[in-house]
């Protein structure tokens, strides 16, 4: 049985992907298939890393919201940043290490993604 903290991981993963389902409609619409893609990437991936950034106290920002829409607003004006983003999510990406460790791990990965506390 999941606990109270997986299962509400699992119900922002379930949440995302209804976001991204019905961004990937309204998007489609205006923008260009590969536009639609970056947009849905960077929606998942900045879910990824402002949780870990909320969630271990490592977030400047101080609710989860703010920090994903700064990262995506900085995602989709940015190609490097973009990158920036997905290498730290594709490290962070240790569900059985503790913050600490994350973070000793993926110091160098994740410095430009996401704006950190001091």
């Amino acid at each position: 049985m999941l606990s109270h903290q997986g299962m509400n991981h699992v119900m922002k993963r379930a949440s995302a992907i209804v976001v991204c389902a019905f961004s990937t409609a309204v998007l489609a619409a205006a923008c260009s298939p590969e536009e639609v893609k970056d947009e849905v990437s960077n929606h998942i991936v900045c879910d990824q890393v402002c949780e870990w950034a909320v969630d271990c106290g490592r977030s400047a920002f101080s609710t989860f919201e703010e920090c994903d829409d700064d990262c995506e607003d900085k995602a989709d004006a940015s190609e490097a940043y973009e990158q920036a983003v997905e290498d730290c999510a594709a490290c962070i990406d240790h569900d059985d290490l503790t913050c600490e460790q994350n973070e000793d791990i993926c110091a160098a990965e994740c410095m430009t993604a996401v704006p950190l506390a001091t």
